[in-house]
Order: C-alpha cells, then structure tokens, then sequence
C-alpha cells in the first residue's frame, strides 16, 4: 500500500482541481446571472417608462380635449365682436321691410357682442389695447349701450363694476410694445390657407398654432426617431427611441385636432354661426349674405394665437385698420385653467405642475399641450418608483445564488465525507498492517517454541528430568496462543457486529468462584499474587448478564496487569466488587507503573501499546482493552480508567438488572 501522505496528497489534488473547477463555473454563472438581471432590470424599467409614457400621453389627451372647446371658441371669435355692440344691415325685402316697420324696427339692426354676456370662469377679460395703451373691451360700453345692455338684456350692474376692475388690473399688467415684441413668435408660425372650394366671400385662414412649439417644429423633424438596430442598444433605449416616435405621432394628432377644430369654428364665424344674441327679443344669427352684410370693412379671419405675457396667459392678434394697430385679446384665467387640468388627470398624474412654453424654454414635446403653451412638469423619478413591479417579473427572482451556495455546501459535504472515507480507509490499512505485524509477532513466539523443543524431544535430546519442564513451557505457549487468537476471533467477532446472546441470572459470589482458577493460574504463571474483596452484601447478589464476558474482560484485565506490574515490588493484583452509585462495579487494579497520560487519550484503541509496553517488550498485540470496552458495551455496561495513587485502577460497571 501507498504511504498515507501520498494518498493524501492525491486527496488534496482532486479537491483542489474540483474546486478550482467550480470556482471557475460559478463566476460565469454568477456573471450571466448579473447580466440576465441586468436584462430584467432593464425590461423592467422600459416596461415601466412605456407605462409613464402612456400615462403622460393620456393625461395631455385629456387636457387637450378639456381645453379643445373653450380654445376653440375664442381663438375664433371674429373682429367685430370685440365691440359691445356691432351694427348688421337688416335684410331688403318686402316681406322683412313690412315686418320691421310693424315692429317699429330700424333697418340697420344694433346687436349685442356675445362677449357683453361673458359667463365662462376660465376668462378674465376681453380687451383691445392700441399702441398708446388705450384699453377698451367689450365689458365696458358707452352710457347709452351701457343702458341698453341692463334694460334690454338683463347685464347687471356688478358684471359692469367687476370688468371695470379687471381693466385697471390690464392697464397695469399690459403694454402694447410688449405684446408687439411677443407677437414676433406669432408672426413666425406658418399659415396655412384654406381650400380653393371656400366661397370668395370668406377670406383665407390662418390655422390656430401654440407658437413655443410650432417654431421648434422643423427642428423636431429632423431627429432621428426610427428605433436603432445596434446590437449593443439596452432595451431601455430602445424604448425610449420608440417613445420619441410615438411621442411625434401622437403630437402631430393633437396638433391636428386642434387646427381642425379650431379652423372648423373659424368658418363658422365667416357664415356668422356661433355669434347669436345672449337673449332679448332678437334673439336670432346675424348672417352675412348678399343681401346682408357687417357694417364695417371686410377683414381678415385670423384666429387668436396664445403667448404668455409675464405670468399671463394671453389669447392675441395684430389687427390693423383706419384707426391703427391694436391688439384684440382674450385674458384667460391661468389659475381656473391649471386647477381644472389638474383635476382632470388627477389619477393619471397625481400633483402635476406646468411650465409656461416661452422662446426661452427648453421644448419637451412629450408633456407639450397644443391648445395652451404649457409643458407638463413630470416628476419621472418618483412616478417610475410608485408604479408597480410586474408580478411576474417580481416573482422570477434569480436563484442561482442559492443554487451555488447549495453545490459549494455539497462540495464541502462531499470533500468532508471523501475526507472520512479516506480516514477510515488509511487507518483501517494501518490497523490491519499493524495487525499483521503485532500477530505475526506474537505468532513467531510460540510456534518458534513449539518447533524448537518439539524437535528436541523426538529427537531424544531432552534429559528425562527436564522432559517436564519442556511440556510446561508448551503447554504456557499453548495457552498464550490460545489466549491470542480467542481475543482476535472475539475481537472480530464484536467488528461484524455483536452477538445477541441470551443473559444467565448467576449469583456475583458464583461467578467469581467460577472464574478465580483461571485468573490464580495466570497471576501465579507471572508470580503474581491474586485478591478477591467482596462486600458481604453482594455475595448473593444476582446478576443477569453474560458471565462468559465478564470472564473474558477480568481475564484480560489480570493479563495486562500480569505483563505491566510484574517487575513492581507489589505483586498484588486485586479484584473487588463493590456497589455502585447506577449498580455493580467490579474493579481489578495493580500496583505497577500505571498508566501514562498521553497513552491514556488512545488505550481503549484497538493495536495500540503503551510506551511502556514498547521498551519493555511486553508481548501482545493491543487488542485487550479495546476487546474489554466492546464486549462491556454489549452487555449493557461502560470499562472506564481511574487515577489512582500508584499503579492502573480499571472498573467495569453493570446496570443492576441487564435484562
């Protein structure tokens, strides 16, 4: 056989190239593992900035389309409706000429603008400022209209003091070369012109625009929004290029809503729709025809544009007549507006803010409005944080963690159970070339005695006087060979498993009477003396137990102290039977040398000597101690070594009843 620090180096050589083996597979797992959580996390994030988006997109839908009406109406109001009252040349027939005159009507009719009957809380006021910064406004009619407008059409005092209010404000707030410099945004946003199918007596239209964005529009144009292909394009990228994409589309939708919607109401305007009376007895369409027409000059139809003037939010046009340049705008209410946006997307975008659209600021298409010039203020970090992980993506959580952590455990179990194995193989091949050596040993002894004086006697040359002596000496050997190999039979008997034997009931003064020979007979073949001490008391105590055992553990624990104590000036060798605190204890000591506390931690290993057994070249193979600790175990009882002040003290403990 190898010598143990080669196989143990072999050992060590395996488990290393495994190790190293499944440290290499666990770094590439651990890596592709970080890259698919890194894929996850990605998809994840793409999944949740899609649904951010979409929720942005549904918000600005619905904005716009609560904006859309009110927009609309006023971005259409014609001209002629800034004035509190406006003439209209009443129809020439016969028929209509009989009825005005019944009435007691005049021919030119002087109608109220719709605007007098301002109801919508979203507008604060319509003016029109000059370039001396006169504001005049539809509120604010002269004395005999003013009359006209409480006597005949139920506008109350407190509407007149409240426009009254709101024009000081506009004084304050609105100057006419400001709105000139702003309107230069205006003045850059294309036109586009109506069909050639209108009718000659409308004039071409100019589509309703959110400046801010309009001027950014060819820029807008030019980017790239095709998804890229590039292999090494992260998903969330990739979500983000097609979101750019969507984001244009659904822009280009709103925008065109917004223009459509706005241009329809446009026309309208030009057939006269849309500008009935607020109430009163005329209350019918002024509709311009070839037989009725505005009294006064023919203008351009050009919707109002938005632009933001300081913290005002302006609807506006530059119209030029014989008087001069002026603006006609409508002051929306930014505080009633923003409110009511808000509470409309409420459950999409929970406290949304906004962001006036000026020259100056920076475009976000994707959270731009096309009815007002406002940006949505989108908090995505914490958006993106609420929004719900995907169940099923949550619920796939990577284990190969565990996984590893499970095969680096079986790794280790593996190494410490081979590491066992290996153990019990190296020492069960020590023990065995132990035991061959020590039996060979002890083998050679006697059968070299036993040829030896075999061979003298048949061949006469033995004295007759000393015949005797040479059959003693045979018959020691005989019996030192005999004791040998029953202690290996026995001892590898109790190895396969012990025998299951039925207990004898044997009196404890019996038993001993029945081994004390053969125990005198060993001690006094090594001029050893024997004692027996029994209590009184347990002489006819009786156990139920295997006395062949017990013989056999007594015998061989006179043997040993016949080997060891037999050069002591001591020669007692003492066996006594005592009580004990869980039952009987039956003790053997002697008076010799005792035993060395390093080869105590191994003396109930089977083929170990002592020291002392080694220089004195006590015969035996090492077997009798570890036969005596296993065969006091079968019977249900412990052999333990006790200190004691001079020689070895061993006691053998049996339960009181081994049944």
């Amino acid at each position: 056989m190898k010598r143990p620090w080669q196989i143990w180096s072999l050992f060590l050589l395996c488990v290393l190239a495994v190790t190293v083996a499944l440290a290499w597979l666990s770094l590439k797992t651990l890596r592709l593992d970080a890259l698919r959580e890194t894929d996850r996390a990605e998809t994840e994030m793409a999944r949740r900035e899609a649904e951010l988006q979409e929720r942005i997109s549904s918000a600005l839908y619905r904005m716009d389309l609560l904006m859309l009406p009110l927009v609309s109406q006023e971005a259409a109001r014609p001209q002629y409706l800034f004035q509190s009252f406006y003439d209209v040349v009443a129809p020439v027939t016969p028929e209509s000429a009989s009825a005005a005159r019944s009435e007691g009507l005049p021919g030119n009719l002087h109608l109220p603008s719709p605007l007098l009957f301002q109801a919508s809380e979203s507008v604060l006021l319509y003016f029109q400022i000059d370039v001396e910064n006169q504001i005049s406004s539809p509120h604010l009619p002269s004395e005999e209209e003013r009359r006209i407008a409480i006597s005949q059409y139920a506008v109350s005092e407190a509407a007149f003091e409240k426009a009254l209010s709101r024009i000081e404000q506009a004084r304050q707030q609105f100057d006419f070369q400001i709105l000139l410099r702003e309107s230069e945004a205006i003045d850059r946003v294309a036109h586009s012109q109506s069909d050639a199918s209108q009718p000659d007596l409308i004039p071409p239209l100019v589509a309703y625009n959110v400046p801010a964005v309009e001027n950014f529009r060819n820029w807008i144009q030019q980017q790239e929004l095709e998804p890229s292909v590039d292999a090494d394009t992260s998903k969330l990228d990739a979500q983000r290029s097609r979101g750019k994409q969507r984001v244009n589309e659904e822009f280009n939708q709103r925008r065109d809503s917004t223009q459509e919607f706005t241009a329809q109401n446009v026309a309208n305007n030009a057939y006269g729709y849309g500008n009935g009376l607020g109430g009163g007895s005329y209350s019918q369409l002024a509709l311009p025809s070839e037989s009725a027409r505005v009294a006064f000059e023919p203008v351009q139809f050009v919707p109002l544009q938005p632009i933001w003037l300081r913290e005002n939010l302006l609807l506006a046009r530059r119209i030029a007549s014989e008087e001069g340049e002026r603006f006609q705008c409508c002051w929306l209410n930014w505080e009633k507006i923003q409110e009511d946006l808000q509470r409309e997307v409420a459950d999409l975008l929970p406290n949304v803010q906004f962001e006036p659209l000026t020259p100056n600021t920076e475009l976000k298409l994707g959270t731009a409005l096309t009815t007002i010039p406002v940006q949505l203020l989108v908090d995505r970090p914490a958006i993106l944080s609420r929004l719900a992980f995907d169940p099923q993506a949550a619920a796939t959580k990577s284990i190969m963690p565990l996984s590893l952590w499970a095969a680096w455990f079986s790794l280790g179990l593996a190494a410490l159970a081979s590491a066992l194995l290996l153990h019990g193989v190296v020492r069960l091949s020590e023990r065995r070339a132990a035991f061959v050596s020590a039996v060979t040993h002890e083998l050679r002894t006697p059968l070299t005695t036993f040829r030896m004086y075999s061979e003298m006697l048949a061949d006469g040359m033995v004295p007759l006087e000393k015949q005797q002596q040479y059959a003693n000496t045979l018959k020691v050997q005989a019996d030192r060979l005999s004791h040998l190999v029953e202690n290996v039979l026995q001892f590898a008997q109790l190895e396969r498993g012990p025998a299951r034997l039925a207990n004898e009931h044997v009196g404890i003064g019996e038993l001993l009477e029945r081994i004390r020979p053969r125990l005198e007979e060993r001690a006094t073949a090594s001029n050893m003396q024997l004692e027996m001490d029994v209590a009184e008391a347990l002489v006819e105590y009786s156990l139920a137990t295997q006395p062949a055992a017990i013989e056999q553990i007594l015998f061989n624990l006179v043997d040993n102290a016949c080997k060891y104590a037999k050069a002591s000036a001591d020669n007692r060798i003492v066996v006594s039977v005592g009580q004990a605190a869980a039952g009987i204890q039956f003790q053997v000591r002697d008076f010799g040398p005792g035993i060395n506390p390093v080869d105590r931690k191994r003396l109930f290993q089977p083929f170990q000597q002592s020291k002392i057994a080694t220089d004195n070249s006590v015969p035996g193979v090492g077997l009798g101690l570890a036969l005596c600790y296993r065969m006091a175990r079968t019977i249900g009882g412990r052999l333990l070594e006790r200190e004691s002040p001079d020689g070895a003290l061993f006691v053998l403990e049996l339960p009181l009843s081994s049944d």
